[in-house]
């Protein structure tokens, strides 16, 4: 009775030894083991500034990432919330893993996918997973506005140009709406690839620039990046000189001297000219009596007067408007 009392202990005591040399061993499968995931993705986050049409704030910022993966025999593992840019993960079997991850912002919008395929061994157990994909479409909304009441700007002497292009540099066909150009406002609308963009606008009148803007832009999926690009008019100035076309009176006398008994020469004498004015700028045209002398145009003409008394004037001109101005000489000979 004792020999088996014994024996019951013995058993017993075995039987709280194992209990407590394997309470802290665990079990472990053969061909899985533990690893890590890290989550690289760029920094998406952009300062909001004049330079920039970006979506709402606080849509560029990373809040967490999601994971699915799938591995050998059927494994697999989802999880939607991941807050830090590591993650462990245990007992994966051993063998080709296909790792899909998503960096989302706070209200749940895909900012960006990374997909990797690795080979997970003993000796390959971290995982770099760079996040690089913008996905999706997202919405672009452009308000422009200019004051036209320095200018008077309608359909027929106006154009407003834009360009919008993408990041490799390729241009986007995209119109504009709502054109006024008397009360100075357009609209642009276009559903755009996720990615980085730039739009240069130009506003012309009469095929001359007048204002112009270069803006970028981002755009994320299932979200409207707004702007509003306010066109200013520079001041439209030109170099100008004041030219005065008018002149004064073309002043001076009449000389008389006798060439023979018969024939005597006059010539016109001026006075200082304007020093725009040169003597070969002076147009003539002399008279007799009140009537026109024929072909005499010159500063001087010959003439024949019979006796008495003889009136002659010169009419003395320039290119310059109010020029015009004479002098009066009157010649008497002997009666016979």
């Amino acid at each position: 009775m004792k020999k088996n009392i014994f024996n019951y202990l013995v058993l017993v005591l075995l039987f709280i030894f194992c209990l407590t040399g394997c309470e802290d061993q665990p079990v472990v499968k053969e061909d899985t083991f533990v690893t890590n995931i890290r989550f690289s993705c760029p920094n998406f986050p952009l300062k909001l500034n004049s330079r920039n049409i970006l979506p709402p704030e606080g849509n560029l910022d990373t809040d967490h990432f999601s994971l699915v993966a799938n591995g050998p025999k059927g494994q697999s593992i989802n999880k939607s919330s991941i807050n830090e840019n590591t993650l462990e993960l245990k007992s994966l079997n051993k063998g080709d893993w296909t790792f899909t991850a998503k960096a989302l912002n706070q209200f749940g919008k895909v900012l960006a996918i990374g997909t990797k395929t690795v080979n997970l061994s003993q000796s390959n157990q971290i995982v770099e997973l760079e996040i690089n994909t913008l996905p999706g479409h997202g919405n672009l909304s452009i308000n422009f506005t200019w004051d036209s009441s320095q200018i008077d700007l309608n359909d027929n002497n106006c154009n407003l140009k834009i360009n919008l292009k993408n990041q490799e540099g390729n241009e986007i066909d995209a119109n504009l709406e709502n054109i006024n150009y008397k009360e100075g406002k357009a609209l642009l609308t276009h559903t755009l690839v996720s990615g980085s963009y730039t739009i240069n606008v130009i506003l012309q009148y009469e095929n001359e620039d007048l204002a112009g803007a270069t803006e970028a832009i981002r755009i994320i999926e299932n979200t409207t990046s707004n702007g509003i690009i306010n066109l200013s008019l520079g001041l439209i100035t030109s170099n100008f000189t004041i030219i005065n076309s008018t002149g004064t009176p073309i002043l001076g006398h009449i000389t008389s001297v006798p060439q023979d008994e018969t024939s005597t020469l006059l010539t016109f004498v001026p006075q200082e000219l304007p020093s725009n004015i040169s003597l070969d700028k002076l147009e003539y045209q002399w008279y007799n009596q009140g009537k026109a002398m024929s072909n005499e145009t010159s500063s001087s003409c010959y003439i024949f007067p019979s006796s008495g008394i003889q009136r002659y004037d010169v009419i003395v001109s320039t290119p310059q408007i109010g020029s015009i101005g004479g002098a009066t000489i009157t010649v008497s000979y002997p009666m016979e």
